[in-house]
């Protein structure tokens, strides 16, 4: 799950307003977007970086999402999640010894 903490951070140690961001190009759409840790485009975090002379590492970074790490344990644990089909190259070369 993508986190934007670091960018609010960023803004206040740069002081850097949200109506800097407006001005710079960030719709207030997109701001709300960002409010709630959903997903930009890379061109967005660009302008971002541009407007508060920060890279990427100072606007977002990834956290474990609790319900998706679950539900992947769980269909793993399922049989839902299949494992990973042996190479074609592989077999052939166990039926030719």
């Amino acid at each position: 799950m993508i986190d934007y903490s670091p960018l609010w951070k960023t803004m206040k140690e740069k002081d850097i307003s949200q109506y800097q961001l407006l001005k710079g190009g960030i719709d207030n759409k997109t701001l709300d977007v960002l409010k709630h840790n959903g997903n930009i485009t890379v061109l967005t975090l660009e302008k971002i970086c541009k407007i508060c002379d920060c890279t990427p590492n100072e606007v977002l970074c990834f956290i474990d999402d609790p319900e998706e790490t679950q539900s992947t344990t769980k269909a793993a644990s399922d049989g839902k999640i299949a494992s990973k089909p042996k190479s074609k190259s592989r077999a052939k070369s166990k039926a030719t010894q």
